[in-house]
């Protein structure tokens, strides 16, 4: 859509959808992929420093799948040194380990996705499973640690927990109906929101703010569980429609 000189058809433009949105094995005839033009010339490629992102995409391809695993392991230890330091009084140290423990999340995601492992491999599903769980485990420790030394109120801990114990039958119950709502933007936003909700009160204790801020975190993960199913059903729809526009492409 950013390119003027390709012209898409209105019956795509429409739906805001492009051949390869939601299907990926779409086929064009070579005609009309000789219409559209690089991206970048070949003068600008050959200028461009690409050894060394070459280099590090190849280690990634190979060893990605164990940095995947190394950090999602490394979380459940920073979640447990969280609830230590937590324990100990020491708030800038236990603001450094759950620092760190966020990293690792950010980290696990991203180097499965550079590996070639397929990510449909039995080992990269258990992987995606045990990453989750631990997650929720991180969450689990540092809310905890941040209860008993006064910085959390039970309340709030207590009603972040029920959401996560009622989550799993939840995606069950959605799953069943071909629904699927563990990554949705409205989901990754909620749990974001809340992990800055339990940062922000690591070192500021327990505060009308910070409560206040933890409460509507909270009132977010119950939101987007409500939201992603409705997130999801639309694009399915989405899907279904690129693929038949994908097959009138390819047919035409």
């Amino acid at each position: 859509s950013k390119r003027k000189d390709i012209e898409v058809p209105e019956y795509i433009a429409q739906k805001g959808l492009i051949a390869g949105y939601g299907g990926p094995e779409i086929a064009l005839s070579e005609y009309k992929l000789s219409l559209v033009p690089p991206l970048i010339s070949d003068t600008v490629k050959t200028a461009l420093p690409s050894v060394k992102s070459e280099s590090f995409d190849a280690f990634m391809a190979e060893h990605g799948g164990l940095v995947a695993d190394i950090s999602t392991y490394s979380r459940l230890g920073f979640g447990i040194l969280t609830l230590v330091l937590l324990e100990k009084g020491h708030k800038k140290a236990a603001l450094a380990a759950y620092a760190a423990g966020q990293a690792s999340d950010l980290i696990d995601g991203w180097a499965s996705r550079k590996s070639s492992e397929d990510p449909n491999s039995a080992h990269r599903k258990k992987m995606g499973i045990r990453e989750a769980n631990y997650d929720k485990l991180f969450s689990l420790m540092v809310g905890a640690g941040l209860v008993r030394n006064g910085s959390k109120s039970i309340e709030v801990f207590a009603t972040q927990q029920l959401r996560e114990l009622t989550r799993g039958p939840q995606r069950k119950h959605f799953k069943a109906k071909g629904l699927d709502t563990r990554a949705t933007r409205s989901s990754k936003n909620s749990t974001t929101f809340l992990a800055l909700a339990d940062g922000l009160t690591i070192p500021l204790g327990s505060t009308d703010t910070t409560e206040s801020v933890q409460w509507l975190a909270t009132a977010g993960k119950y939101a987007s569980s409500l939201h992603s199913p409705t997130v999801w059903k639309a694009n399915k729809h989405h899907q279904e429609e690129a693929a038949r526009v994908a097959k009138l492409l390819a047919t035409s």
